[in-house]
């Protein structure tokens, strides 16, 4: 389609000349002599029509002849009366029936009426006498014409339109010649097949070769599109070389060159089914790794040869049988509508993401269908079973038997089923967490989803989407966790549907329902906290405060401990933060202050004006000054010491320390009493992902700790017990 030839002119000429086409056919069917319309058959002669020469009423009968008014009479043989004439077993035979044709017709032109054996007797049934209206005319042609026409037109658009839309793709070129194939082949198959006798034998044949022309190039663009989409497996040779073998195909019945027009009609379409079941598992094989294309091999192979094994088992193999077709090749055209249908949905790729699930379904419907029939059949032919209660014992034997296999297969391969109630703990502790909430969420996100990769992203998204049919799951920010974009469900085995994003959609609404209401118990935490804050500062501190007036110098050490642990647990409870810096002076005037009392030299000197601006929250806060006051503590009574050193550093987002003294060092035996301080200070480090060990100094003792400044806690699971912390001791 050129460029300047828009998608909808291209669309308004396909169907202005659908439309003049049909017109056309119309008019070459309604041109055609007839006394009445075929309204029921039973078999090929047996049938009942309604004419203007009974006011419209019924007149039920076998056709016997052609009979004229002045007597002459032309038998009519069950060969007249066939369908189609290409089930004819011999070219001789098929000669004779064109022949028959001709004759018939001239007759009918010529006004005979048709003959009718009522069984009480012979009725003549003629022509209507003058010309009827058009709505008349239209009224007497069969519902079956109808049913083509439309399949043929529907074929068509639905062609054009996939064509339309992707001009330039070669899986829609091939898409739309073959809707417009199967527009050539049932056009004229709706003239023939609608007859009331007979059309003139050169019409016939004309008529029988275009429609053959049409099917080949249905078949040739069908195979060629198998080969080619959704993974291209040949090159442009051989899809020619397809192209030619149905032209030959088609040469080889025109030519007779087959030994019946039969098999010259039925055995090549056997030869292009079977190459498209082939064309389905060379596309399945070369489509592994990729569920994308999984999916549409799927959907086409079950759209495409469950309606061309319908057909043939309808129409195609009763007659290689020798047996006669319970349905009208009129009405059994509107499998390849199904056919056509199915595969321009997966060449569009409309929902792809759920058209594995579809195909399961028609998969299994057919299973069981097939089943309650097959067993139905048997008990009725093979123990000669009343036709009733056979149907009910195979009613009752799929129901038992076949059912819960049906299940367990849609189990199987429709999906995964969800640990529900470790998912929704999973959704708690995502809600719960007090850090990296994006790696609990991606964790959960493995569980439920067990996708191929999960890729994080600051796209705004705003709800679930899935995006490139299936491949891509994108989720929004939710309870603090960046967006993510999931690849390809079941490690890669699968798409992403429907079913998944609503249950994505589920998981976030409880996510946010849960997040909103811990943070209304945090902000309820938060007040009870500023309360007690408050009622320290305001009695506690002030006590303190009054004592420390009064207070002589051997009690006034203890108590500035205590108010400085006062205003440290009230700007904790407030969630007030402290530079380094701030922290560092007031503690070194402490120690400093504590040490001299001893007479015990400090050599701590100030920290690095740019560690100073450093900002600490509570727990590292509170953690420092009680790895500083402890250590300092133990050093006043147990190590006899005469100076202690101190450095402490704020660099890179970790706090470092070390607190050595000159001083007897430790003793050779630690009881348990001795060291809980040291366990405590070991358990304080642990809790904020750091570390502690103490050891000789030679002389004396040295202490080392490091932890995050800015850590978040590390809280165990409910029903379990934190272990204790091991005191590490340096050798």
């Amino acid at each position: 389609m050129s460029a300047a030839l828009s998608p909808r002119l291209f669309l308004t000429l396909l169907v202005t000349g659908a439309i003049a086409i049909v017109l056309v056919v119309c008019a070459m069917t309604l041109a055609q002599p007839r006394a009445g319309r075929l309204l029921a058959g039973g078999g090929h002669v047996s049938v009942r029509l309604a004419t203007q020469a009974t006011s419209g009423g019924i007149v039920e009968g076998r056709v016997t002849a052609l009979a004229a008014p002045d007597g002459r009479r032309m038998a009519i043989l069950p060969m007249d009366l066939i369908e189609d004439p290409d089930l004819i077993d011999s070219y001789r035979v098929l000669d004779d029936f064109f022949a028959r044709q001709t004759r018939l017709a001239k007759a009918l032109r010529d006004g005979y009426g048709l003959e009718l054996d009522t069984g009480q007797g012979t009725v003549v049934v003629a022509a209507p006498a003058g010309p009827l209206h058009l709505h008349h005319r239209l009224a007497l042609l069969p519902a079956f014409f109808w049913v083509q026409i439309g399949v043929g037109v529907a074929g068509l658009l639905i062609g054009g339109w996939i064509h339309a839309l992707r001009p330039r793709d070669r899986s829609a070129r091939l898409f739309g010649l073959a809707g417009a194939g199967m527009f050539v082949a049932l056009l004229p198959v709706a003239i023939y097949s609608s007859r009331e006798i007979a059309l003139p034998g050169g019409l016939f044949r004309l008529l029988l070769h275009i429609s053959l022309a049409g099917s080949w190039v249905l078949g040739a663009a069908l195979i060629s599109l198998f080969l080619t989409y959704p993974r291209r497996l040949v090159r442009d040779r051989t899809i020619l070389a397809v192209f030619m073998l149905c032209a030959g195909a088609f040469l080889i019945r025109s030519m007779r060159l087959a030994p019946t027009p039969a098999i010259a009609h039925q055995a090549p379409v056997l030869v292009a089914l079977a190459a498209l079941a082939l064309g389905i598992a060379w596309q399945w094989r070369a489509s592994a790794g990729d569920p994308a294309a999984r999916v549409i091999v799927r959907w086409f192979g079950v759209s495409v040869l469950s309606g061309c094994a319908l057909f043939v088992a309808l129409i195609i193999l009763p007659p290689m049988f020798g047996a006669t077709s319970s349905v009208a090749q009129g009405y059994a055209v509107i499998a390849f509508l199904a056919i056509y249908g199915g595969a321009a949905v997966a060449v569009a790729r409309y929902r792809l993401f759920d058209l594995d699930r579809w195909a399961l379904r028609i998969l299994l419907f057919a299973g069981t269908s097939v089943m309650l029939v097959v067993i139905d059949a048997i008990l009725m032919i093979g123990i000669q079973m009343a036709p009733a209660p056979s149907l009910g014992l195979a009613l009752l034997v799929t129901t038992l038997g076949y059912l819960p296999v049906r299940d367990m297969l849609w189990q199987r391969f429709a999906g995964r089923g969800q640990d529900r109630p470790r998912l929704f703990g999973m959704v708690s502790e995502v809600a719960f967490a007090l850090d990296h909430r994006t790696e609990h969420w991606e964790a959960l996100l493995r569980h439920a989803f067990d996708p191929l990769s999960i890729m994080r992203t600051g796209e705004d998204v705003h709800a679930p989407e899935i995006r490139e049919d299936g491949a891509e799951l994108r989720l929004p920010a939710v309870a603090g966790a960046s967006a993510l974009r999931l690849r390809f469900m079941h490690g890669g085995g699968r798409l992403f549907g429907e079913k998944e994003r609503k249950l994505a959609q589920d998981i976030i609404a409880l996510l946010q329902t849960i997040d909103a209401r811990r943070q209304l118990y945090d902000q309820a935490v938060i007040h009870e906290r500023l309360r007690i804050a408050r009622d320290l500062h305001d009695d506690v501190g002030a006590r303190l405060l009054s004592a420390l007036h009064g207070a002589d110098e051997g009690t006034r050490p203890a108590l500035h401990a205590a108010l400085d642990d006062i205003r440290l647990i009230v700007s904790g409870l407030g969630g007030e933060q402290r530079d380094f810096g701030s922290l560092m002076a007031e503690l070194r005037h402490e120690v400093a202050r504590r040490l001299e009392i001893l007479d015990i030299a400090l050599d701590w000197p100030l920290p690095d004006p740019r560690e100073a601006e450093a900002v600490l929250d509570y727990r590292a806060c509170r953690a420092l000054s009680s790895m500083v006051r402890e250590l300092t503590s133990n050093i006043l009574r147990h190590a006899d010491a005469r100076s202690v050193t101190i450095r402490i550093s704020c660099r890179d987002g970790v706090v470092e320390g070390t607190i050595a003294d000159d001083g007897v060092g430790l003793p050779e035996r630690r009881g348990e009493r001795q060291g809980n301080g040291l366990r405590n200070l070991a358990a304080r480090a642990q809790a904020l992902c750091g570390g502690f060990v103490i050891g000789p100094g030679r002389p004396g003792t040295i202490a080392r700790f490091d932890f995050p400044y800015a850590p978040m806690p590390t809280i165990p699971e409910q029903g379990v017990t934190a272990p204790r912390p091991a005191l590490t001791i340096a050798e």
